[in-house]
């Protein structure tokens, strides 16, 4: 893949679709955006990828913003936020990507199956309270602030 000089981006955007692909597709699909990653960093783009899947978006990134219903629940150093999750929705995510050495998938609880709310202004407590196994009333009072767990890696839980 080439970039013209002519018609170079100040940034690359991509929305990963890969839950719609097959696995046949998602091997071409992740080569695709490891040459579209090389040429943003080799131009020192910023390269935006917006997935479900963070098992990929590792690949990626250096650093991780992990969204839930719009809020950033945990964020930084995307080696330390995959490796070691710390807010519930970020292991619930690793917990349900693929992944050949886990000897078997993680089950959800039954709360962790729970509707997803919709939020909005008038919403109070954290988003996730009603799928989180660590919720406790705290949680559906008051919206979490941001913590900082490590060096520039931040989580919003009122458990840390």
């Amino acid at each position: 893949m080439t970039l013209s000089e002519h018609n170079e981006p100040k940034y690359i955007y991509n929305l990963g679709l890969m839950y719609l692909l097959g696995q046949g597709v998602t091997a071409n699909y992740i080569e695709a955006n490891i040459l579209i990653e090389k040429a943003a960093s080799h131009k020192y783009k910023p390269f935006l990828y917006i997935t479900h899947d963070i098992a990929t978006a590792r690949y990626f990134s250096e650093r991780i913003i992990v969204l839930y219903c719009g809020h950033m629940v945990e964020w930084g150093d995307v080696n330390k936020v995959v490796q070691d999750p710390k807010h519930s929705y970020t292991q619930l995510l690793i917990s349900a990507a693929p992944d050949p050495e886990r000897e078997r998938v993680a089950e959800l609880k039954e709360k962790g199956r729970a509707e997803i709310q919709q939020w909005t202004p008038e919403s109070k407590g954290c988003p996730f309270a009603p799928r989180c196994l660590k919720a406790t009333e705290i949680c559906l009072e008051r919206f979490p602030e941001a913590v900082e767990v490590d060096e520039e890696r931040f989580v919003r839980c009122n458990h840390l």
